[in-house]
Parts: structure tokens; C-alpha cells; sequence
């Protein structure tokens, strides 16, 4: 998995000490922001991010990290709102995401959760596109493959599915969701063994997680 949130509090922790104060305060919005998203405090995420963005003092590339990370912090949101709120919500999610993109067009991680938005919403052909962006920038983002590989599922293009589960397994062997992805495209496709195999393996996985 990507330490996003670990790699922006380390960017921004050495950006504060080698900015003025007035620009520090800025990024110690979206350092607070990371805090208050890796807690599960959405709202209070929100507020931070929205504070750095709305200040004017940001640098363009700070800007579009403040967007992609504001946009995340709307899809994880979507998830804990009413059906109609969310759609809501997810629309903010998307706009935020496409802004950090048009920012800063090679910010692989802003593709990846637009393609996690898209799905959302129901579009696996946009979530498909987004997913492989983030692949084009980044050819060892696991998890954009795994996510593509369950795109390729829902539409029933099993072999896609195999291939990309296949290939963020060799990328990162320790993705149990690829190994439980690729596991039922192996049933749909009638190969029990392979299945079973890839069954066993991602519970063996999860249960390594949860020591």
C-alpha cells in the first residue's frame, strides 16, 4: 500500500521548517489535515485542507496536493452519507481530484482515486481510464492494478482481471486483495484449483495483517 499519508506528513514537516511563517501555517493546514484524515475525522480534514486552499499562499504543486488530498477526504466521507448526500459528496471528491490533476498533471495517486470515485459511482469504463493513468506515471502502483482488475471483473472481462491481479502480485506479493480478486475471476473461468490456491493465499495474507 502506498504510505500517502505518511509521505505528505514527512514533505510537509521538512516544508515548514524551510518556509517563512506565513507560508508555514499554510502547509501546517494540510499537515493537520493528514492528521485529522488519518484519524477518520473527514470533516475536520476537510476544514484544514479547505483553509490551505483558500489562503492564496500556496505553491501550485502544494495546491494540487491540497486538492487531491481534500478530494479523498470526500470519498472516504461519501462512505458514512445518506445515498443522496453521497452522490453529493462524491461529485466534490471528483471536482477536487480533476482540479489536482489539471494542477499537476503527473500526481499519479489524484488519478487513482478518481478512479476509486468513479467506481463509486457506478462508471468502471472512466475508473478503468483513471486507474491506467496512474499506471503510465507510476508502472508499480499495485494497488492501481488491483483496482483495475475489479473494474475488468465487474464487466466480466475475466482475463484482463487475471492479468492485472496477476501483475500487482508480482509487483507486491503481500496484496491479499489481488490474490482474493484473482480468486473469483479463477471460478468465473471455471479453474477451481487455481481459485483455491489464491483463496488460501489471500486469507494467509489477511491473517498476517491482523497480528
Amino acid at each position: 500500500m502506498k504510505k500517502i499519508l505518511l509521505i505528505v506528513l514527512l514533505f510537509l514537516s521538512l516544508m515548514v521548517c524551510m518556509t517563512s511563517a506565513a507560508s508555514a501555517g499554510h502547509l501546517e493546514d494540510l499537515s493537520d489535515g493528514a492528521k485529522a484524515y488519518k484519524k477518520g475525522d473527514f470533516d475536520e480534514a476537510i476544514r484544514f485542507y479547505t483553509s490551505a486552499i483558500s489562503s492564496g499562499k500556496l505553491s501550485q504543486k502544494d495546491l494540487s496536493a491540497a486538492y487531491a488530498l481534500r478530494g479523498m477526504a470526500w470519498l472516504k466521507k461519501s462512505a458514512y452519507d445518506s445515498r443522496d448526500k453521497a452522490l453529493h459528496t462524491l461529485d466534490k471528491a471528483i471536482a477536487d481530484l480533476t482540479k489536482a490533476i489539471e494542477l499537476d498533471p503527473q500526481l499519479d495517486i489524484a488519478y487513482y482515486y478518481l478512479g476509486l470515485a468513479c467506481k463509486t459511482k457506478g462508471d468502471d469504463d472512466k475508473a478503468i481510464a483513471n486507474y491506467t493513468k496512474a499506471i503510465e506515471i507510476d508502472p508499480r502502483y499495485d494497488e492501481a492494478y488491483c483496482e483495475r482488475g475489479m473494474s475488468w471483473y465487474r464487466k466480466s472481462d475475466y482475463d484482463k482481471a487475471i492479468a492485472d491481479f496477476t501483475k500487482a502480485i508480482e509487483i507486491n506479493p503481500k496484496n491479499g486483495n489481488a490474490y482474493a480478486g484473482r480468486c473469483m475471476a479463477w471460478l468465473k473461468k471455471g479453474d477451481n484449483d487455481k481459485a483455491n490456491a489464491d483463496y488460501l493465499k489471500s486469507q494467509e495474507l489477511s491473517g498476517m495483517e491482523e497480528e
